[in-house]
């Protein structure tokens, strides 16, 4: 059996307030039982749905009305045409606004914002248009489906799904999983002890303290990620990537956008083009990727394997193997390992620079063309070949046993630029 109660009530519609118009404010307040497991349900739109959790089986609907007109009358009986129904079957308790045509009339406006207090557990669903929606300390799941306007849910738990368009979207404090997706608006999330799904386009992504994995897929916005206990991956386009502090593996693609990643546990593997490429303090591997950008890779514990073109890669403080391929472009590799690690580098038009640690053994195969080869390093069964350039002999190849422990292989390719192999200070 379903019961309707019709109540007079709220909203906003195009402009509220025009030149000289006049105004007719009204408040109008319902409260309505809510039986353990039964959701609440509000379609809305011309203005702002306030909720948030109380105690007891019951709901209180309040809605300030306001209605502009050119004379008095005519507001007060455009109010009295708003109407608000609240239907209640055994499963859900479903707010509607119901609003006039204007027929075509101008200088008039109305808009209604509703404040409802809830039975803490209650599952709440919402549709809005043309205003906000703020949900505080729920302790259930909520559905937020809204546009034109912000939307905030803070604390509580359950699930969060929200939908938005032209407005910021922030959601805080929940232990539960997180789904988000908006467009032109920013996205705010903090203190999430669940998984968290991000998706936007033309708004900045901010991301902090999320307890399980992290995707985000972003679009002419920057994104900022920080403390994930999770493995994370991001997807962007236009606009900078930062991740400072994950758990797990880092997964970032890129495009047309800076990639900065640093403190993270487990693997970082990145992409991008057309801007600088930074990862630092990599406990796991890295992997980068990078057209037309520069990359700096320091303090990564793993191996790393990069590749770049018409820009430069520097490789700092690095413990695992090297593998770096470039264009176009220098390349410095700083190896700080105390045990043996291949380092195998190739690029042309540009120079080489290449820095070990003492007493770990490689075996060198240095060569380049248009160029020279040169090591402070003494060699053992060494072989060069020595070309003459300007009135110089210049060697253009370098092979021989670094002596050392290990045996692993350091393989420097090169054309049109220098090679240079050295021991490190420390």
């Amino acid at each position: 059996m379903r019961r309707a109660i019709s109540l007079v009530t709220t909203l906003l519609t195009c402009t509220l307030t025009a030149f000289g118009a006049e105004q007719v404010q009204r408040e109008f307040q319902r409260t309505v039982a809510v039986p353990t497991g039964r959701s609440f349900q509000i379609d809305h739109s011309f203005g702002n749905v306030a909720v948030r959790a109380g105690q007891g089986r019951e709901a209180s609907i309040r809605a300030s009305i306001e209605c502009s007109a050119d004379t008095r009358a005519e507001a007060e009986a455009l109010c009295g045409q708003i109407q608000i129904s609240v239907n209640e079957s055994a499963t859900a308790i479903r707010v509607q606004s119901n609003y006039p045509q204007d027929g075509g009339r101008r200088n008039v406006g109305f808009r209604a914002n509703f404040d409802i207090v809830l039975p803490e557990n209650t599952p709440f669903e919402a549709t809005n248009r043309f205003g906000g929606i703020a949900v505080n300390d729920l302790q259930a799941a909520i559905t937020i489906n809204n546009r034109n306007g912000d939307v905030r849910l803070i604390g509580g738990r359950g699930r969060r799904d929200v939908e938005n368009s032209f407005g910021d979207i922030e959601v805080r404090s929940t232990p539960g999983d997180v789904r988000v997706k908006n467009s032109n608006g920013m996205v705010t999330i903090s203190d999430a002890g669940g998984g968290v799904e991000v998706t936007n386009r033309f708004g900045r992504v901010g991301v902090a303290k999320i307890g399980g994995k992290l995707s985000v897929n972003g679009g002419n916005g920057t994104v900022d990620v920080r403390d994930v206990a999770g493995d994370a991956s991001i997807s962007n386009s236009f606009g900078g990537v930062t991740v400072t502090g994950a758990k797990g593996d880092v997964v970032v693609k890129n495009q047309n956008g800076e990639v900065k990643a640093s403190d993270v546990a487990g693997d970082v593997t990145a992409t991008t083009s057309f801007a600088g490429l930074t990862l630092e303090r990599v406990q796991g591997d890295a992997i980068a990727t990078a057209n037309n950008s520069s990359m700096r890779l320091t303090g990564v514990q793993g191996g790393v394997n990069a590749r770049t073109s018409f820009s430069g890669i520097t490789v700092a403080d690095v413990v695992g193997p090297v593998t770096l391929s470039n264009q176009n472009g220098s390349v410095t590799v700083e190896s700080s390992a105390t045990r043996c690690q291949p380092i195998l580098v190739t690029t042309s038009f540009s120079a080489i620079r290449v820095t070990i640690r003492d007493g770990v053994g490689y075996n060198l195969d240095a060569r380049t063309s248009f160029g020279r080869v040169s090591t402070t390093i003494p060699l053992r069964d060494s072989s060069r070949n020595t070309n003459a350039r300007n009135g110089q002999f210049l060697d253009s190849s370098i092979s021989g046993r670094i002596e050392g422990n290990g045996n692993c292989e350091l393989r420097l390719n090169n054309q049109n630029g220098s090679i240079d192999i050295a021991k490190s200070v420390n």
